[in-house]
């Protein structure tokens, strides 16, 4: 790993936290889900569902709504633009093991597998991770 991009990437794992909470992804969970985890308050909520959608407002016309203003302080800005173009299994390791830090190797690559679709060793877990960091460092070098 190149220890000036770590350094970046974590920046940008703290900051991504920060915008989008404790973790940026999140499940998808249906009515079920949402009544097992928060209790029957999920239905009594005042955003009605239908199966997974919520219902959007006449006043949006049915656009998607930013609620969070998207702003990223400067080490997470480069490697936001670092990584626009990165390969999508290589994001996917990326995102996983600076988002997921605490968890153990093996959930972090069943992460990963839920992520990219594609099952990984350790091995390659961490090649693509230093992958990774040479393609952001040519970047922004």
């Amino acid at each position: 790993m190149i220890e000036w991009v770590d350094s970046l990437c974590w920046s940008w794992a703290r900051h991504k936290q920060s915008v989008y909470g404790p973790t940026a992804i999140q499940p998808i969970r249906g009515t079920l889900g949402s009544v097992r985890s928060e209790g029957l308050s999920a239905i009594k909520s005042d955003a009605k569902r239908i199966g997974r959608q919520p219902i959007r407002s006449v006043a949006t016309r049915g656009r998607p709504i930013q609620r969070y203003p998207e702003v990223w302080c400067e080490d997470a800005l480069k490697i936001a633009r670092a990584i626009d173009g990165l390969p999508p299994e290589k994001l996917a390791v990326l995102t996983v093991h600076y988002l997921y830090h605490q968890c153990h190797v093996d959930k972090k690559l069943f992460l990963v597998h839920k992520l990219h679709g594609k099952p990984l060793n350790v091995r390659t877990y961490y090649r693509r991770i230093h992958g990774a960091h040479c393609w952001i460092a040519a970047h922004i070098s």
